[in-house]
């Protein structure tokens, strides 16, 4: 993946920890999103941005972001895999992405303890809920009921530490830290 330079002057990050589908994965689901953008509107996102939100910290004081590597890298995560399952909309904020069924454990176990990482890196963030899901499709046009898709199997042998920056082509990420699970 060819990633790009972000501007480093500043003294906050906008980060988030995320997994990235495998390439075949990736191709997958950017067809998908390319499919549904045709039938029901929308922008459907880069392939090279399509992504699992693990936790979503905002911005952050750059200096923190060394404590976080530190810490997800302490952690022992046994590797795990999941299915993408139903492509769904929101209809509120316009997005349709796609998702696995509800309550994969390891996703939900994943998520709560990098919640625990933050605290440790001392970083206060939102304690909303985890909804496991990888965006496709933003600024929908025609919403359109929940559908089943049938997508490869998503193994999760590493989760990463991402900045975003924002580009006018769509958000730009980089990786600022990979952790492999053991």
């Amino acid at each position: 993946m060819n990633i790009p330079v972000m501007d480093k002057s500043t003294e906050r990050a906008r980060v988030f920890f995320a997994l990235w589908p495998s390439p075949d994965l990736r191709r997958q689901l950017h067809t998908l999103a390319l499919q549904y953008q045709k039938l029901h509107g929308g922008r459907a996102m880069r392939a090279e941005t399509l992504h699992l939100t693990l936790l979503f910290l905002g911005e952050v004081q750059r200096g923190k972001i060394e404590g976080l590597r530190q810490h997800a890298g302490e952690l022992s995560i046994a590797p795990f895999s999941f299915c993408l399952q139903h492509i769904k909309c929101w209809r509120h904020n316009q997005i349709a992405y796609a998702a696995p069924e509800d309550g994969v454990a390891p996703l939900l176990k994943l998520s709560e303890i990098l919640r625990g990482v933050t605290d440790n890196a001392g970083i206060e963030l939102d304690r909303r809920g985890f909804t496991p899901h990888v965006t496709l499709l933003r600024k929908l046009t025609q919403p359109f009921d929940v559908q089943p898709v049938t997508l490869p199997e998503w193994r999760v042998d590493e989760f990463s530490l991402v900045e975003s920056a924002p580009d006018m082509n769509g958000p730009r990420y980089r990786n600022l830290h990979t952790c492999r699970c053991r």
